[in-house]
């Protein structure tokens, strides 16, 4: 990558950021011109709090480092983002992008165009049957907030990466030499990231959220009865872990706080243990043989002992800066501390100077369109230059044939006024793309979706303890109203044998679904279906327990949290009605109406026959 005069970096942590500018020399070498590093102060997970701590953030970050109206490459924490590390089969470069799109509407558990997302190749060097991804997306309302956050101080956003990331491209900057499987722990406010990197490339991180300095100061504020801030300041000046087979601190409080301290930390060494033992049995990974402390967690006192105490390998401090030029601004006395928290900003300063193995990019609508335009201004530019050289000619022209003036002014006239209409085509078609682009994701949503219908049946009929109790109809529902005729089990549809029906049912002739349920949402706007009805029997013969296998069977469903959402304050005959025991027949009828967790939209088209 080119470079440019100056690198402007911003790393937005929990309960920290950091901005730094760096610049960067043509023979590879990084320089550290000058940096700010601001507390944002309180509970980083209180997130109503976190607009306002932010802004005032990054508005003192700016005014330290006097930057404003300029690029800024900005990394968000983890904590957010889902990320999700996967195997394709072996394929061609230009099927790429199609196979890892499937890969990705898997993975994502948001609708694809609610999320921005991006993935890369891990292993770049590496034989297509060798081929790793890693799929990294953060939903779009959330990244929009960040970004408007940032570019109102005023910057411009010159990309987004992730924490882990940036760390990683830093580390691989910072230690080219590594000759042994490493781990970097990085000690963030609410999460802590993992990072298993080998020589050769191979590489895997994962994200353990609300495990970082936060559940230490929370679990402080719990044991010592002390608000959030008290606890943050108590940890900070006094704090330090207790290691195994030393005596307790002589102040009581003290070793108390070192025991909770090591409590809260014994937890996220527990997590360490599970996420290598997935790493070597699901990737193929090798154990750390060495250890590396990044992070704010990384400045308490006995920390590096404590995880050389339960990991059992050396453990180092990270040294962001360790090949990093420091510039007359920045002194070694000065920066000494915080080494170990510039690890994303170097990073980052890294991706808009070098060539990095990580260039993964969250790019927010508003950055993509800004690029989109960037990308168009050269045949803008080549367009409106041509334009002014036949200009200028027929002006030339002019001087010595008036006549040849008209002639040329016609034609251009004539080719203004077709490029015109080629013009308002183009829009229209582009239109008219984004139109069939909605209704092909609602569609694909839907396909998508085709499994929980067969997956809500099945938990029904499992929830079916005995005989006693038949399903014999089912019927969407939208606002409790009917959106389809009933879909029968068997036989005719039933219709309702009580006076007071939960909604009226559909009822059809011969065996045939009606044309349109009464009091049905139309075909032709959306639906969106909250819940179902179902018609059923119970039966009299051999049934001591009578209409109460219906209720039982009701609060069977009520406990069963994944598919349905019941309102605890509504009476059940709001839900269910069943007809008396009438020993003359051999089963009585029930209705049951069951409001889904899950709203499923169907798109207009999707309920439209076809008119083929």
């Amino acid at each position: 990558m080119a470079d440019k005069k100056s690198h402007l970096t911003l790393n937005l942590g929990s309960q920290r950021l950091g901005l730094a500018r760096f610049s960067a020399s043509s023979k590879g070498t990084l320089t550290l011109t000058n940096y700010a590093l601001v507390d944002l102060g309180g509970d980083p997970s209180l997130d109503a709090a976190r607009g306002p701590q932010l802004a005032a953030g990054l508005k003192s970050a700016a005014s330290q480092l006097k930057a404003a109206k300029e690029d800024v490459r900005y990394a968000i924490s983890g904590q957010p983002v889902l990320s999700k590390f996967v195997k394709p089969p072996p394929l061609a470069p230009d099927k790429m992008d199609e196979v890892i799109g499937f890969e990705a509407q898997q993975a994502i558990p948001f609708p694809i165009h609610e999320v921005c997302w991006h993935y890369q190749r891990v292993n770049k060097d590496g034989g297509l049957a060798d081929t790793e991804v890693v799929i990294a997306a953060v939903k779009k309302d959330l990244l929009e907030e960040i970004n408007g956050a940032v570019e109102s101080l005023p910057l411009t956003t010159e990309g987004v990466d992730i924490s882990p990331l940036a760390l990683y491209n830093a580390f691989v900057f910072n230690y080219p030499d590594l000759a042994q499987p490493a781990l970097l722990i990085d000690l963030g406010a609410r999460t802590v990231n993992l990072l298993y990197i080998e020589p050769g490339g191979k590489f895997f991180f994962r994200t353990i959220n609300n495990a970082g300095g936060a559940s230490v100061t929370s679990a402080i504020a719990k044991e010592f009865g002390v608000d959030f801030v008290e606890a943050e300041s108590r940890k900070v000046a006094q704090g330090f872990v207790a290691l195994s087979g030393y005596a307790d601190h002589e102040d009581p409080e003290l070793a108390a706080l070192s025991k909770v301290i090591k409590n809260a930390l014994t937890r996220t060494h527990g997590e360490i243990v599970r996420t290598t033992n997935l790493y070597r049995s699901q990737q193929g990974g090798s154990a750390p043989e060495v250890v590396y402390l990044a992070g704010g967690g990384a400045s308490l006192a006995y920390v590096k002992e404590f995880f050389e105490e339960k990991l059992n390998v050396p453990v180092e401090f990270f040294d962001a800066l360790r090949n990093v030029q420091l510039g007359p601004k920045v002194t070694p006395e000065a920066v000494a501390a915080d080494r170990a928290a510039l690890g994303e900003v170097v990073g980052l300063a890294l991706r808009g100077a070098l060539s990095c193995p990580m260039e993964l990019d969250l790019v927010p609508p508003v950055v993509a369109l800004r690029r989109d335009n960037e990308r168009r201004k050269p045949f803008l530019f080549t367009a409106a230059a041509c334009l002014l050289g036949l200009l200028s000619a027929g002006w030339i022209y002019n001087q010595s044939a008036a006549s040849a003036l008209d002639r040329q002014t016609a034609e251009l006239e004539a080719t203004r006024a077709e490029l015109a209409g080629w013009d308002g085509k183009i829009a229209a078609a582009d239109l008219q793309a984004k139109k069939e682009l909605a209704r092909a994701e609602a569609l694909q949503t839907a396909v998508l979706d085709r499994t929980y219908w067969i997956e809500l049946f099945n938990e029904l009929n499992s929830l079916r303890k005995n005989d006693l109790i038949w399903i014999t109809q089912f019927q969407p529902t939208a606002a409790e109203k009917p959106t389809t005729p009933a879909l029968q089990t068997t036989g005719d549809v039933l219709t309702s044998t009580f006076e007071d029906p939960l909604f009226t049912p559909v009822a059809t002739k011969g065996g045939k679904s009606s044309k349109a349920a009464k009091g049905a949402a139309p075909v032709d706007a959306e639906t969106v279906i909250d819940g179902i009805h179902i018609f059923g029997l119970y039966r009299n013969h051999e049934n001591p327990k009578g209409n109460q296998v219906v209720t039982e069977f009701f609060e069977d469903l009520k406990k069963n949290t994944k598919f349905f959402a019941f309102n605890e304050d509504t009476e059940i005959a709001q839900y269910v009605k069943t007809a008396s025991p009438d020993e003359g027949t051999w089963a009585s009828t029930f209705e049951m109406r069951l409001p889904l967790k899950r709203k499923i939209t169907l798109p207009v088209d999707a309920k439209k026959p076809s008119s083929k």
